[in-house]
């Protein structure tokens, strides 16, 4: 679970048209040369994408070859504005268990998680953003000033809960600033 995060968090988002076919085609290579004990496991292929492509045709082929695998699974996580069609044709049926839309980067490690727990039937923890300050002490004599986080996702299967709401919330004390009277 934590080489499959770490290495999609080690992924460069980049804008622009991309060649789907290819990683499909390495995946579907690399399914087929595995050892053959572990040809009785289903494997699971997890695509992060738009969805726009620079060869639709190829990628159509691609996808059709990896589906045509006994026993492979995939997932397309649509990341931001997506071309659903193309998303569409590569998850595996049906597109309400395989197909999953992501608004931004920054959101798709719930989705990730999640996944990662159905599939790896493992406990996923609660989901929270880093600390982020919210208000300053730019007023004389203010006491203190305040950070928060937000819950990113919920945990599943078991994982360790979400803190209560007044828990995503701390004080901490203002260097004093003197009034100028």
């Amino acid at each position: 679970k934590s080489e499959v995060i770490n290495n999609i968090n080690a992924v460069n988002c980049r804008s622009g048209r991309t060649k789907i076919n290819s990683a499909l085609s390495a995946a579907s290579n690399l399914i087929k040369s595995r050892v053959p004990s572990r040809n009785t496991v289903d494997a699971v292929v997890l695509l992060v994408s738009d969805g726009f492509t620079n060869y639709p045709s190829l990628t159509r082929k691609a996808a059709a070859e990896l589906h045509a695998i006994s026993g492979v699974k995939i997932y397309s996580l649509g990341m931001g504005a997506v071309n659903r069609y193309i998303l569409s044709i590569i998850a595996s049926e049906p597109d309400s268990e395989h197909l999953v839309y992501v608004p931004s980067h920054r959101t798709i490690m719930f989705y990730v998680g999640q996944l990662l727990g159905k599939l790896c039937n493992v406990p996923v923890d609660c989901g929270l953003t880093a600390w982020k300050q919210v208000t300053r002490c730019l007023r004389c004599n203010q006491s203190y000033y305040l950070k928060m986080r937000k819950t990113l996702y919920h945990p599943s299967g078991g994982g360790i809960a979400c803190p209560a709401p007044s828990k995503l919330w701390q004080s901490h004390p203002c260097v004093s600033t003197l009034c100028p009277f």
